[in-house]
């Protein structure tokens, strides 16, 4: 009945699109409540709220409805801010029946919730961060949980003067709107962070190993952590643990571009036989340099950079 955990579990049991539906069991008296998810991760989450005593009961186009500490509680959704790989976090503004309290809850990923946190919570926050980074060294993937208060009429000019505005926009209407979400996701309570297993599928290890036998190269491109990024590599048998312990290099600056296609280049001229440097292979066969490279890195890439970090690659 702590507070700061019933925060963190009613937004995992609200904010999400999952849908309910009631059955019967034996002629019983008493629905059961069964979860239909667009992804695994997200019936993961609301059953884990579930198991902890926070359930959702019933989700409508403009309703949710949830049993916490052993009350009922009905939300009436307001605004769904939706996921996208460019925003990289779930939102949804909804009003608290009876209360009337406006709530914005916000689910996404932790590089990009950190900075709209509001000041004042360094110790949630490095705790938080702690759990999160041990997380990713387990190659779970992970969200940090947000939510905040909002001001009933701060709420509605901003649905008027902002909100409005940019949905009429005939040009750049995406990126308005994106920027007008911005302005009501900011200064945002934190109340923890979460870590789902994500499973390879059978024979993903296997299939790695006969297509670096077969001289093809495998790029994995995924919107997780670094850290949970290198244990999936790891796991799914494009990385040994040796290459990624020891020779792997991450390019998460703009600054180290041109470090990494030197290294990306080095080891080229190894597997072409054109270096005497030859104790750079992994020990177990596999690549001879692991490389992270982020987004906002390879955006960030001349003409000519791209050319020669894909030559690397393949090389």
């Amino acid at each position: 009945r702590d507070a700061g955990v019933l925060a963190f579990l009613r937004v995992l049991a609200v904010c999400n699109s999952v849908t309910t539906v009631s059955e019967s069991i034996d002629g019983g008296s008493k629905p059961r409540v069964r979860y239909e998810a667009c992804s695994p991760d997200e019936d993961a989450l609301v059953k884990a709220a579930a198991g902890c005593g926070v359930g959702l009961s019933r989700r409508t186009a403009d309703n949710v409805e949830i049993s916490m500490a052993g009350q009922p509680f009905k939300y009436r959704i307001l605004r769904e801010m939706e996921f996208n790989s460019d925003r990289k976090r779930m939102s949804l503004v909804v009003e608290e029946e009876g209360s009337g309290d406006l709530l914005l809850l916000c689910k996404g990923a932790d590089e990009t919730l950190r900075p709209l946190l509001a000041a004042g919570q360094d110790r949630l926050d490095l705790e938080t961060a702690e759990h999160v980074d041990e997380f990713s060294r387990l190659g779970l993937r992970v969200l940090l949980v947000c939510w905040k208060r909002l001001d009933r009429k701060e709420y509605e000019d901003w649905v008027k003067n902002e909100l409005r505005v940019a949905m009429a926009s005939p040009e750049g209407r995406e990126q308005r709107i994106a920027q007008a979400y911005e302005k009501v996701e900011c200064g945002l309570t934190l109340a923890g962070g979460t870590g789902i297993e994500d499973r390879l599928q059978a024979g993903v290890p296997q299939t790695m190993r006969s297509l670096r036998e077969a001289g093809m190269k495998v790029w994995m491109v995924t919107g997780d952590k670094t850290s949970t990024a290198l244990q999936i590599a790891i796991s799914s048998g494009m990385l040994s643990s040796h290459t990624a312990s020891h020779n792997t290099v991450v390019c998460s600056l703009p600054a180290q571009v041109e470090s990494c296609i030197q290294q990306l280049a080095e080891a080229a001229a190894v597997r072409r036989g054109d270096s005497k440097t030859s104790d750079s292979h992994d020990e177990e066969g596999g690549a001879q340099l692991g490389v992270l490279v982020t987004g906002s890195c390879l955006e960030s890439m001349n003409p000519a950079q791209k050319r020669r970090f894909v030559a690397g690659g393949l090389g």
